[in-house]
């Protein structure tokens, strides 16, 4: 594993996290469709043994939005802000949100 002071570092807007591999960018650039699967594996990355965790971090780092070397399995401020960024930026489509409701006229 990479020292620390060898990993690269982003910036955080809050809680999110911005890594160096992914900065900031425009509303209209997240690379990114919605995959229910994986936005309920992020939304157990806080409870994620240490394993598990592991693995939601490579695939962060697969999508950059974690730098390489931070798949520690340590739910740190840069995970939890990396976990944050996906989770508000790769929302479901009004279509998908209304066929997994309560409300789905298609069933």
């Amino acid at each position: 594993m990479a020292n620390k002071s060898e990993i690269g570092s982003g910036t955080f807007e809050g809680e999110v996290y911005y890594s160096s591999t992914m900065p900031k960018g425009k509303k209209d650039d997240w690379p990114f469709k919605y995959d229910r699967e994986l936005e309920k594996t992020m939304g157990s990355a806080r409870t994620a043994d240490n394993d598990s965790l592991k693995a939601i971090q490579k695939t962060l780092i697969s999508m950059k939005l974690l730098e390489p070397g931070q798949d520690d399995g340590y739910y740190g401020n840069r995970t939890k802000g990396a976990v944050k960024r996906y989770l508000l930026n790769t929302q479901p489509s009004m279509f998908d949100a209304i066929k997994e409701s309560d409300f789905n006229i298609f069933k």
